[in-house]
This record gives structure tokens, sequence and C-alpha cells, in this order.
């Protein structure tokens, strides 16, 4: 863990110098699409980020890093890419069309082991870079509502995420084990922010996130009407651990939302900061660098962040394999035996 009394003009200068070592290029000036990471015609360096829908954690964690590393060299342009979210960047990141993809660990698994919505489709060439911090599943309703449980949900409408997203996903794998039928045409594809707002004006019954709390779309929520967050009984929650190997047990501490009183129990994964494989080891070292350089900073800037003050959060339990040049920064810093 780093020392936490960093001084922030040292971390803007070991930035700098990460920053220009990961997007030195060859002298190339032409103009290329983005994705590449290569720079245009007017010699500014190019990348893109893909995040998710809005009202989650991903845009704001995506735009964070993307200030971390703009800052480090003002040649570099970073733009960060909305998305339906996790299986989208995935395939954004096996086309080409991004750079780097915030990736919950759950989607990351399956692309990487061709499972699930990935049988068939697997993609061996998922990397990681480094975890960011831990989604959670959520679910709210309004106390009106009346409901205390996830498997009070049977017969409400409610928003689930964006169409085979990881809110998506989680959701159903949520319901499955709370004995739901997810084929429900009460279960619909909409993202957080807008179930958030949808529910507020009493439009539908009840919102999933799964992102990094606080949430935002749920905090709004929660902040404009009186809610809750659903809990499980004991004996779902083991079924959900127990089928779904990528899935952890976590507790959601008392005040992160407003009115919820005391800790909820759920589950979620780590949120992956992702690349393929084929992705320039030096430059993947880099980035390694410039976000150990970064992590004190912007844990203590973004609540949803805090995870990243532990270095060991960064590069452990991860359920998929790290890129080299990540893992030869680890190694050269310590963090990971050389084997």
């Amino acid at each position: 863990m780093h020392p936490a009394g960093k001084c922030r003009l040292v971390l803007s200068v070991g930035l700098m110098m990460a920053a220009c070592a990961l997007f030195a290029c060859s002298g190339k000036q032409a103009s290329s699409p983005a994705g590449t990471g290569e720079p245009s015609g007017s010699g500014l360096t190019v990348i893109t980020i893909g995040t998710a829908d809005a009202g989650g954690t991903m845009v704001p964690a995506g735009q964070a890093i993307a200030d971390a590393i703009a800052a480090a060299d003002p040649t570099i342009r970073v733009n960060v890419n909305a998305s339906t979210g996790s299986v989208s960047n995935i395939q954004s990141l096996r086309s080409g069309e991004i750079d780097l993809g915030l990736v919950s660990g759950d989607a990351a698994w399956r692309a990487y082991n061709g499972s699930g919505d990935f049988s068939g489709n697997a993609f061996p060439g998922l990397r990681a870079v480094a975890a960011l911090y831990s989604s959670t599943s959520d679910w709210m309703a309004p106390d009106a509502v009346g409901i205390r449980y996830v498997h009070d949900l049977k017969g409400h409408v409610c928003a689930i995420g964006p169409e085979n997203s990881a809110t998506d996903n989680t959701a159903r794998d949520s319901l499955r084990a709370c004995g739901i039928p997810i084929d429900s045409d009460h279960f619909k594809n909409i993202s957080i922010g807008e179930g958030s707002s949808m529910t507020i004006r009493g439009e539908i019954d009840a919102v999933h996130g799964f992102a990094g709390n606080p949430i935002s779309g749920l905090a709004d929520m929660a902040e404009a009407t009186p809610s809750r967050l659903l809990l499980y009984t004991e004996s779902e929650l083991d079924a959900i651990l127990n089928r779904y190997p990528y899935y952890e047990e976590v507790k959601i501490p008392a005040g992160t939302y407003k009115g919820q009183d005391t800790v909820v129990t759920t589950f979620g994964v780590k949120c992956l900061l992702c690349v393929s494989s084929a992705a320039d080891k030096e430059k993947i070292q880099h980035l390694a660098e410039i976000l150990d350089h970064a992590a004190v900073d912007l844990a203590s800037t973004y609540p949803y962040l805090q995870e990243l003050d532990d270095d060991l959060f960064r590069y452990s339990a991860i359920p998929i394999p790290l890129h080299e040049g990540a893992l030869a920064y680890y190694h050269q810093r310590g963090y990971i035996d050389s084997q």
C-alpha cells in the first residue's frame, strides 16, 4: 500500500514520465482511427476507453482513469466511450475499436473461458491490467412498493440494465437463484439511470444496479424518495455463490445510501481494466505504472475507487490472466514474485 501522504507534485511528475514512455510512438504522424492508440495528424496520441451506460460507476471511473492518463501528458487525448457495458467492451477490444475497456469480472471470466453468453465465441486473448473497484449487485425499491427481499420481486416491473450488460446478466443470475422466472416481461432492459428515474416517477417498481458503491442512479433514487436495498436470504445467497465461481460475498456498509441503517449482504465481482493480449508489452507495462502512481490520489478523490489504495487489490484474485506488460511491472515493483 502506498503512503497516503504522497505529494501531488511528485505524483504528477511521476505520471508525466510514465505516460511519455507509454505513448511514445515510432514517429508516425498520419491520422488513425480510434482504438489504435496511434498519434493523430496534430501530434496528439488518441486512445479510447470503453465504459458503460449512465447511472452506474463505469462511466465516472473510466473518466477518472482517462483524466489520470491525460494529466500525465497534455499531448495525449483520451476518449471515454459510452457503451452498453462489459460485453460490448469485450467485443470492441476484440475488434480493436477501443484500446482499453472496463469489464466486470464475471463477463471477463465467461469471455475468456467461452461459457454462458460467450459459448462458442471465447476470447482467449482478453487480458487484465488491473482491478479498479468492486461491483456489487444492488436491488432497490421505494418503501411504498412494500417489499423487502429480492424474491418479492415476482410480479413487479423492474429495470435490470441494458441487454447483455453485466448488470443484466447479474440480475438474471440472482433471479434464477431466487426461483423467479427470468423470461417474464416484467423485467425490462433499461439502464440504471433511466430505471431509477422511472422508479422515482412510479412507472416501475424496482431497479437493479451492478457497479461500485455508491451507484449514482440508486443514490439519486434514495435521495428522491424513501427507498431500501432488497435482501437475500442466506440460502439464496449461498445458491448464487455456489453456482457462479466468479462471485464473492460483499457487504454494503450502513449509510452507503440515504435511509440505509444496516449492513446489507450481497455479492459482487471486481471490475477490471482490460486490454487485448496483442497490446504492446512496454506500453501496458507503463500503463500499469501510471495506475500505480495515481492510485492513492484516485482512491482519495473518488469514493468508488477507494480500493485502489490497496496494491494487492489491483493484481490479486483476477479471474483472467494479467497482460504480460502489467505482470512485468508488478514483478518489477516486487508486488508479485517472479516465476
